[in-house]
């Protein structure tokens, strides 16, 4: 596989473990993670001895905590439809690559996963999760719409519990993950990596064409509302940068954070 900066790839057998490497930003998405993820991603589904695909963050705080605001703090409002629609097209650039991948795909989620960090998750066929993690849509607390994510978050939770995640933000325990069906399994921290290497081995065992037809179909069923939501995002988010929304509420959230690390 291609060398990368921001990813750690390694094999293990039939097995191929992708792991987001920033721990320093949690794992926040750049355009150069999404852009590195995009490849992995497209190489491991050419990589014939590759049969699952598990995802993960390194350190122990966070899985992904979505979108580098560092790249989108600074927004100018006048250009926002031309920003908004680069955005988006480097996210669904990543998302096709989850979308169109044949292989099983797990997320292991070992911490953390807000926004777009929640919603690639959402993409893999399977999620297994720490007890001591936390998902949610966190979007709406920096100003963002959220679109995309509510688009693949109702495929799997419906929309009374879109909305409460969408609207609120708000961060939730794998406890309530589990029993909202956004996850498949939960395990202590230190048994994580072993029962989800022990579920991809089983997985890897599989017939490869028939998953890969499951997995054909599975797009067809899920693809009017999604591909609608990237065209919809767009507007939205150049709806809410010619508000000055997303800069007010970016600014109050750097501010907020620098002060707990004085307080630290």
């Amino acid at each position: 596989m291609a060398s990368y900066k921001y990813l750690l790839c390694e094999k293990f057998g039939k097995k191929l473990l992708i792991t987001l490497n920033r721990p320093e930003s949690l794992n926040a998405f750049s355009l150069a993670l999404k852009k590195e993820l995009t490849t992995a991603l497209e190489e491991a589904d050419a990589d014939e001895d590759v049969r699952v695909i598990i995802l993960t963050g390194a350190g122990e705080r966070a899985f992904c905590a979505g979108q580098e605001l560092n790249e989108t703090k600074n927004t100018d409002s006048a250009r926002a439809g031309a920003e908004a629609y680069d955005w988006i097209a480097d996210f669904k650039t990543l998302y096709e690559a989850f979308r169109r991948q044949n292989k099983i795909t797990i997320a292991m989620i070992n911490g953390a996963a807000a926004g777009s960090g929640f919603q690639v998750t959402l993409l893999c066929d399977f999620r297994y999760m720490s007890s001591k993690a936390r998902v949610g849509m966190t979007e709406i607390d920096v100003g963002f719409p959220l679109i995309t994510g509510s688009a693949v978050l109702w495929n799997v939770i419906g929309p009374a519990r879109t909305r409460d995640l969408a609207l609120t933000g708000r961060m939730i325990s794998a406890d309530e993950a589990y029993e909202w069906g956004l996850v498949n399994k939960v395990f202590p921290p230190d048994e994580l990596r072993e029962k989800t290497f022990e579920f991809a081995d089983f997985m890897a065992e599989k017939p490869k064409v028939a998953v890969e037809c499951d997995k054909v179909y599975y797009r067809l069923l899920e693809g009017s509302h999604y591909h609608l939501a990237f065209d919809q995002a767009v507007l939205a988010h150049k709806a809410g940068y010619a508000s000055g929304e997303p800069q007010l509420y970016q600014e109050k959230f750097f501010k907020e954070r620098e002060a707990k690390k004085r307080k630290a």
